[in-house]
């Protein structure tokens, strides 16, 4: 498990690389492979929150990167820093699909993204006025890091949903108890820089490149998973949880784990390690 600490160095030096590089492009029209990014319209929903979008459009065989990108994938990076009478934003990832092979697999999305926000005003009598900045990979052969800054004033009497931001909202990872699950066990085995995550999932085939995602909502904590496998009505992966500084967690929280599962066929939100299927 010595290679972990090396990948966990690589990955902090690279995200310093990174930015160097997303502040560094000019403009998003001059960026190599992107022919549009900008936000659909924004509108009040019944539930009293705002929705938006940011809408990515890329040249023919681009791609961009879905939350968890996987190991060689770019982590896209969303801010909202500026941003007046905002109490909470939420990007609502649709479901992506998986690129390459076992040993070198990336999540995404292919030449167009539509990325649903929900707005929870602090006051909803006001208008929001939204600053948004974003860090994405777009890639090809080579990946292009790109930097957009937005600007969008959501009003009170926007009441029109935006279509394309309806569909995007439509497309996203079935839900658990929408998804056949039979039964999900999860393990925890202590290692001497990592913490092995072990996921048995019996749930319905996917279709083909089924790929079971582990996720930690922690900052700084990384997963590396293993190629996923199949054994008949059970799906099985490992992944190898980490720090920032190459060491094993001291503790780790069930309800911090998050699971998907993308194939061919669509994907799956299985929640978390707590709850068993009902």
């Amino acid at each position: 498990m010595k290679y972990l600490k090396r990948y966990v160095h690589l990955a902090r030096a690279s995200k310093v690389l990174t930015v160097i590089l997303c502040f560094a492009s000019i403009a998003p029209a001059q960026a190599e492979g992107l022919r549009d990014a900008t936000l659909r319209p924004g509108w009040l929903a019944n539930d009293g929150s705002y929705y938006t979008a940011l809408d990515l459009t890329l040249s023919k065989g681009w791609k961009t990167y879905w939350r968890a990108p996987g190991e060689y994938g770019y982590p896209p990076k969303i801010e909202y820093n500026g941003s007046t009478n905002l109490q909470k934003a939420e990007t609502i990832w649709p479901a992506p699909i998986v690129f390459g092979s076992d040993n070198m697999k990336t999540i995404g999305y292919l030449e167009h993204l539509v990325l649903p926000i929900k707005l929870t005003p602090i006051d909803a009598a006001q208008p929001i006025k939204l600053e948004l900045s974003a860090q994405l990979g777009i890639c090809l052969d080579i990946c292009v890091p790109i930097f957009l800054s937005f600007s969008q004033q959501l009003d009170p009497l926007q009441q029109s949903a935006d279509p394309e931001t309806l569909l995007a909202l439509e497309h996203q990872p079935v839900p658990r108890a929408q998804s056949n699950l039979q039964n999900l066990d999860c393990t925890f085995t202590p290692r001497e820089d990592a913490i092995l995550i072990t996921i048995g999932a019996a749930i319905p085939s996917l279709g083909a490149h089924e790929t079971l995602i582990i996720e930690y909502k922690q900052q700084n904590h990384w997963i590396i998973m293993e190629p996923t496998r199949r054994d008949g009505p059970m799906l099985h992966a490992l992944g190898y949880l980490t720090d920032d500084t190459g060491a094993a967690p001291l503790s780790i929280s069930r309800q911090k784990i998050q699971i998907t599962v993308i194939g061919s066929l669509g994907a799956a939100d299985l929640g978390d390690c707590t709850a068993q299927p009902g």
